[in-house]
């Protein structure tokens, strides 16, 4: 009975679809993955692949443990940037708000306490740290967000979101890494017992910058995976959509034909 079955619905969808049935057939295959075969209720059911990377198992993308930890590891990725983002704020602003002075001016710092304090930076030098350190920093560290936040979730299991996770936040940490393996502690012990800190006046008070910020990730990261799942070519839509071609469920025309 099975192979009458198989053959009448081979022949079906020949007449059907016409010479294009082996070719769908064919690239079905490839996209629903591997096939098990299950009893339920004494009728032989197969399950795909592919189908229970999305849907059916605890840890599956529409899964409700999935989406709550690629919530989680979306939102420390974010703290973790908006903490570079910081970083490139605060030497940027130092260096705006520091008086600036000519070129040729031989009294831009002063020792003292056997150190040396810069009271003014020359206006070339605040040129070339705006525009050749912190811009391009600022501008690595957005693409790195964008990307790393792409790379996040187009992970299709618990496993591999760890995995991706420990790498981004590696990748950042890299720059540091290769100023501490090149340089190493000694020089910059040389640098801070040489040089005194460079202090502005900043006009932010209050608490309220950390509470916003956690606010604002926490925004961005739940707005950021609800597109991620409901767009219209989103997660979701992915998922229903490989149901409906590898099992014939769900509110599809595959499952109407049938």
């Amino acid at each position: 009975r099975v192979d009458t079955c198989v053959d009448n619905f081979h022949s079906f969808c020949l007449k059907l679809l016409g010479g294009n049935y082996k070719w769908i057939h064919h690239t079905t295959g490839k996209l629903c993955g591997e096939k098990t075969f299950s009893l339920k209720h004494g009728i032989n059911v197969v399950s795909y692949e592919t189908v229970s990377v999305y849907k059916g198992q605890t840890d599956s993308i529409l899964g409700t443990a999935f989406v709550s930890f690629l919530m989680l590891m979306l939102f420390l990725w974010g703290m973790l940037m908006i903490t570079e983002f910081r970083a490139i704020y605060n030497f940027a602003f130092v260096v705006w708000k520091t008086p600036s002075t000519n070129n040729t001016d031989a009294n831009f710092a002063k020792i003292e306490d056997s150190k040396m304090l810069v009271l003014q930076l020359p206006m070339a030098h605040k040129y070339f740290a705006l525009f050749c350190i912190a811009l391009p920093r600022f501008l690595i560290g957005l693409v790195i967000l964008v990307v790393g936040t792409n790379f996040l979730t187009s992970t299709n299991n618990l496993l591999d979101l760890v995995l991706n996770s420990t790498a981004l936040s590696f990748l950042v940490e890299v720059d540091e890494m290769i100023h501490a393996s090149m340089l190493g502690e000694g020089f910059e012990r040389h640098v801070t017992d040489q040089c005194d800190v460079i202090c502005v006046f900043s006009e932010i008070r209050g608490t309220w910058q950390p509470y916003f910020l956690l606010v604002f990730a926490g925004l961005v990261t739940a707005g950021w995976t609800a597109y991620t799942y409901f767009n219209p070519n989103g997660l979701k839509a992915i998922g229903d959509g490989m149901q409906c071609l590898c099992h014939f469920e769900g509110n599809c025309w595959a499952r109407s034909l049938i």
